[in-house]
């Protein structure tokens, strides 16, 4: 039997007029007090979400009753509330009136802060971090940075802000914060591999409340291009971390470290010893500045024979981060940028300055994770004497997972008479990656790499950009992605020596 539906939606009614009307919650017949009149007159109409004109949608009505209370608590009301509210139609001319009925409450200032919950974390170290002192005028967005505060120093694995249900006889409103402690200690591994590369596996131990005031330190070993060099050639790395969270002030961090290291690559060898202290500051929410010293004192052996040098730099640094996952973004912008000045006077060479600026994007298209468009850019440039005498380690090399993917590992760039990558004094590289995932914690990669190394301070592209191309696979886990990558280079009739095919698989780590 064919049916048909006809559907006549009729006129649109608009608001005709929104009107706050403050009452006493105990007895709304009665009169509210000038104090409540003035608090509920002091609320911003404009921001409420409805004014006289706008659609009359039944959202758009209750988002506002919503936004009301918001903005009284906001000025120091904590238990303000609408309880209800009086829409009256006029179908004459097809508008809507709306009254809400406001109990702003009491004006109400902090009163103490009780912690629940602390075993091993310092009680000092947690009170220096509530952002308002008792008498203080309420604010609810005071209380979500008390939150945001205690759980960056990730020793808790939980932590709820509360206030009491009433106010004191002085009108104060205490403030209670229930935290759970996480494991002291923890460890961890990775693996990754590529054909340029060979395996390099890793593993650490790490303490997060090691003096009982949040400190974190990490020991980490780490070896490389063991499948790539022969077995007395392998890399090692062996290095100590450590942080201090509100070092000399809140907010304010002490980043120390200090280890041991050897690189074999077809550039150059090197065995060095290093050390390293500075000071890391937030400017705002997303944003991270640090000053430093460092010191090494490393034998590089390249096409130049074995030479010692002794680096003192004097490290600058700019982070911005604003993603929405430390491990596995898939929104927002993290970009980085490095200045690390070696004066003459305290090192073994002429003064050289080596900066290094990068910035990652993330796009999610509102698909909670599922398509991200992944982008990536890089430059680096280093002022100073000529290349030779730039100890080969500091010189920039491109090529290989991390770069250009689908080109051997620093294989492109300027090279040495024996034909071997011999660094370069500016650095481009570029990626832009589209992800999507297939199934819940399976997904996809398309990339495309691009990169160069130039012999001059800043880059002058008389050589092009080389680019690479391919696909990858990812597993999506609690603690990274496992990746693997096959890609090509995508101008191999410019690099004979470049292999069809290069694979690269990673165990959390992406950018």
């Amino acid at each position: 039997v064919p049916v048909t539906v006809s559907v006549d939606p009729g006129p649109q009614f608009t608001i005709d007029r929104v009107t706050l009307q403050p009452i006493d919650p105990a007895d709304p017949t009665a009169a509210a007090d000038p104090a409540a009149e003035a608090a509920v007159a002091a609320v911003n109409r404009a921001a409420i979400g409805v004014a006289p004109g706008d659609p009359a949608l039944a959202r758009s009505v209750l988002a506002a009753e919503r936004q009301v209370a918001r903005q009284l608590r906001g000025t120091g009301h904590p238990f303000a509330a609408v309880p209800s509210r009086r829409t009256v139609v006029d179908f004459a001319d097809n508008t809507l009136r709306v009254t809400y009925h406001v109990a702003p409450g009491p004006q109400a200032s902090f009163g103490p802060v009780a912690f629940v919950g602390l075993d091993r974390v310092d009680h000092d170290l947690v009170e220096a971090r509530v952002p308002f002192a008792v008498g203080d005028p309420y604010d609810p967005a005071q209380l979500e940075a008390l939150r945001t505060a205690l759980a960056s120093l990730e020793v808790f694995s939980t932590v709820r802000v509360t206030t009491a249900d009433t106010l004191t006889r002085d009108g104060q409103l205490p403030v209670t914060v229930e935290v759970q402690e996480r494991l002291r200690r923890f460890i961890g591994f990775g693996i990754d591999f590529a054909t340029s590369e060979g395996l390099g596996a890793r593993a650490f131990w790490g303490h997060r409340n090691l003096l009982g005031g949040a400190e974190r330190l990490r020991i980490e070993a780490e070896a490389g291009r063991l499948l790539e060099n022969a077995v007395g050639d392998t890399e090692f790395a062996l290095g100590a971390d450590f942080r201090k969270p509100d070092f000399l002030e809140p907010g304010q961090r002490l980043v120390a470290e200090a280890g041991l290291a050897a690189e074999r690559t077809d550039a150059f060898d090197r065995e060095v010893a290093f050390a390293s202290a500075g000071i890391e500051r937030p400017l705002g929410d997303n944003l991270t500045a640090g000053i430093g010293l460092s010191f090494s004192q490393q034998e590089v052996t390249d096409i130049d024979g074995a030479r010692d040098f002794t680096l003192v730099g004097v490290p600058l640094s700019l982070r911005f981060d604003s993603t929405d996952d430390v491990l596995d973004p898939t929104e927002g912008l993290r970009s980085a940028a490095a200045l690390t000045p070696y004066p003459a006077l305290l090192g073994s060479f002429d003064t050289l300055v080596v900066g290094d600026v990068s910035m990652t994007g993330y796009e999610d298209f509102g698909t909670e994770g599922r398509t991200v468009l992944a982008g990536r850019g890089r430059l680096g440039v280093l002022i100073g004497p000529g290349t030779s005498d730039i100890p080969a380690n500091l010189r920039f090399f491109a090529g290989g997972g991390g770069s250009v993917r689908g080109y051997d590992f620093q294989s492109i760039g300027p090279e040495d008479a024996d034909g071997d990558p011999f660094g370069g004094r500016s650095l481009v590289t570029l990626s832009l990656e589209m992800r999507q995932r297939i199934f819940d914690d399976w997904g996809i990669v398309g990339f495309v790499d691009g990169g160069n190394v130039y012999d001059t301070s800043v880059p002058d592209f008389e050589e092009t950009l080389r680019f690479g191309a391919g696909i990858g696979v990812r597993y999506h886990t609690d603690f990274g992605p496992i990746r693997l990558d096959i890609g090509t280079a995508l101008n191999p009739e410019d690099d004979d020596d470049q292999p069809p095919v290069s694979i690269y698989f990673s165990l959390g780590q992406a950018f």
